[in-house]
């Protein structure tokens, strides 16, 4: 009886078996050996078996993420560039503090040389609350911009690739207006995995310390170590876009230390203007001088503007010229002079009128009263005086 080995087609035996294995192990150890040192020699690839072994074990959380849900709604985008901005993400954004409804906010912009700002992100500290350690707080629909928090809670920002291939990154300690306290760069996807950690007050935004305005009431602003267009503008209260347009800046996000920046020009200062004597008849006239208006003229005499206007015939719009002549006062009625007469043999005092003589004159004249004037002489408050009317002043003693 032949064994059953011997009426299979082919032959097969344990020794040939196990060299057939073996040579099969061996082929798989040379391919094992060549992917090993094709992928050392590449830097590339090997660095992208790592970040993907890295990406696997959540070490880097703003690299890849699959849930939509984190992403931020483009919610009312502002349509200018805050001047809260603090924190440089390379060459390519900018890192924004805000307060939205008594809500932290942290926006995020793109930078460009063509315009001021581009906004991407905006996320605030409620987004960031809610999120567990390790998780994706939100990002860009093109993950151009990516925003997570770290297992110590900490807030990782990244924004790339930019033209050079870099994808820039921040940490912030605690929240969106916490401290930067961390910056690394990406390169082509791969961390270089030199994490550059400084101490807060290093990584803090240089304090801009506004300046004395100049004795002709303009402020210039001399630019220091560190400190930014951005910062700048918001330590003065006025908008990067205005601060850019005024010192004619071709390049926003380049200042020296050392330049001048006009924060703002001198005021014009308006004329004062000097009363000018009455003539000899009483009345009041102003010559105008240079840079002098119908307000600083009617303000300077104590008139108001409407009487000036009306006096001089001018009208709402009319322009004064230098030179011109503003009547101010009319002159004041003459006043007749008084004669004193003497007294009669009686002793008593009649004064006889003559043309053009009051009571007020009159009385002034004898120094008596005008109300007694009148009592005496039996006179109403509104007869008229006519001359050679006797009065008497003073009854004889």
């Amino acid at each position: 009886m032949h064994h059953l080995t011997d009426r299979l087609p082919w032959s097969l035996n344990i020794t040939d078996c196990r060299k057939r294995v073996s040579k099969s192990l061996a082929i798989l150890s040379c391919c094992l050996l060549l992917f090993i040192l094709s992928a050392s020699a590449n830097p590339v690839a090997a660095a992208r078996y790592k970040l993907r072994q890295q990406g696997d074990n959540n070490d880097c959380l703003c690299c890849t993420s699959s849930d939509e849900s984190a992403r931020s709604p483009m919610r009312s985008p502002p349509s200018a560039m805050p001047p809260g901005c603090f924190q440089r993400l390379g060459a390519i954004g900018l890192m924004c503090r805000m307060e939205e409804q008594s809500s932290p906010v942290l926006d995020i912009w793109a930078v460009t040389r063509e315009s001021q700002g581009v906004f991407l992100l905006r996320v605030s500290q409620s987004q960031v609350d809610a999120v567990q350690p390790e998780g994706r707080v939100a990002g860009t629909a093109d993950d151009y911009v990516k925003v997570c928090v770290r297992e110590n809670r900490e807030i990782e920002v990244s924004m790339g690739p930019g033209p050079d291939g870099k994808i820039h990154n921040v940490n912030l300690r605690g929240s969106v207006h916490g401290p930067v306290f961390g910056t690394w760069d990406t390169y082509a996807g791969l961390s270089t995995m030199q994490k550059t950690v400084l101490p807060d007050a290093i990584r803090q935004p240089p304090t801009v310390g506004p300046q004395a305005p100049r004795p002709d009431g303009s402020l210039v602003h001399v630019v220091k170590q560190d400190e930014t267009l951005f910062l700048i503008a918001s330590a003065y209260g006025v908008t990067l876009q205005d601060l850019i347009e005024r010192n004619n800046l071709a390049d926003s996000n380049h200042v020296f230390v050392g330049q001048k920046l006009l924060i703002r020009r001198a005021p014009r200062q308006l004329p004062t203007v000097s009363p000018q004597d009455p003539r000899q008849d009483g009345s009041l006239v102003h010559v105008v001088q240079q840079d002098e208006t119908l307000f600083l003229i009617a303000s300077a005499y104590g008139v108001s503007l409407q009487d000036l206007i009306e006096r001089n015939g001018l009208g709402d719009g009319d322009h004064i010229f230098t030179g011109q002549k503003l009547l101010i006062r009319d002159a004041p009625p003459r006043l007749a002079t008084v004669s004193p007469q003497d007294p009669r043999p009686d002793g008593s005092l009649v004064h006889i009128v003559r043309h053009g003589e009051t009571l007020f004159a009159i009385s002034y004249t004898y120094n008596v009263r005008m109300q007694g004037i009148i009592e005496r002489n039996d006179l109403a408050d509104g007869d008229l005086l006519r001359p050679g009317q006797e009065l008497l002043i003073r009854d004889a003693p």
